[in-house]
């Protein structure tokens, strides 16, 4: 799995990494205790959906990352992956409320070319899929472990038309998000 990630976040893992033991205060304690705790209810769930538990993992691999990069600095780090990583970090912030590769383009103050072109080239993936995917996944892990109605979710991830959050699933998914709840609901 860590060969997939980015390679600022691999070399936060990697046994050249001088740098291994993290100090956390209470924040981020809790930060990670939740991601784990997170995990191990998806791991002890009837259904496992292992996507969830990999992006959870993901999730916590670039919390240690920049957990790291806060307290030792980011001297490797090359500017794209900065970006890169930047991106990630703003799209985890912001997917409910925006939307459109243009805002994080401004965030970052780079041109939203150029954030395709860093996408592309560290994900493999353009800025819009990686937004769309984020959203997905915060759909699919609602969908599955929460009691909230479809419209309670679709709102609650800024879509404020249920057709057009159930149109939006379905286009990503190939499933309305009933159809998705109720296959993988838990009997």
């Amino acid at each position: 799995m860590i060969e997939t990630f980015t390679v600022p976040i691999r070399h936060t893992f990697s046994s050249l990494n001088k740098n291994i033991a993290l100090h956390l205060d209470d924040e981020g304690y809790k930060r990670f205790s939740s991601e784990f705790d997170a995990i191990k209810k998806e791991i002890d769930s009837n259904i496992v959906f292992p996507e969830l538990i990999n992006a959870r993992a993901r999730l916590i691999a670039l919390i240690v990352h920049v957990w790291k990069e806060y307290v030792h600095g980011n001297t490797e780090m090359s500017q794209g992956a900065n970006l890169s990583n930047r991106f990630h970090s703003l799209v985890d912030k912001n997917f409910r409320s925006q939307k459109v590769v243009s805002f994080y383009a401004e965030e970052l103050q780079i041109t939203a070319n150029y954030l395709g072109i860093i996408c592309r080239k560290h994900y493999n993936k353009s800025p819009l899929e990686m937004i769309r995917e984020r959203i997905v996944l915060e759909a699919k892990k609602l969908l599955h472990s929460s009691e909230l109605s479809i419209k309670e979710i679709g709102y609650s991830l800024g879509y404020t038309n249920l057709s057009y959050f159930s149109f939006f699933f379905k286009g990503l998914t190939g499933m309305t998000p009933k159809e998705y709840r109720m296959k993988f609901s838990v009997q």
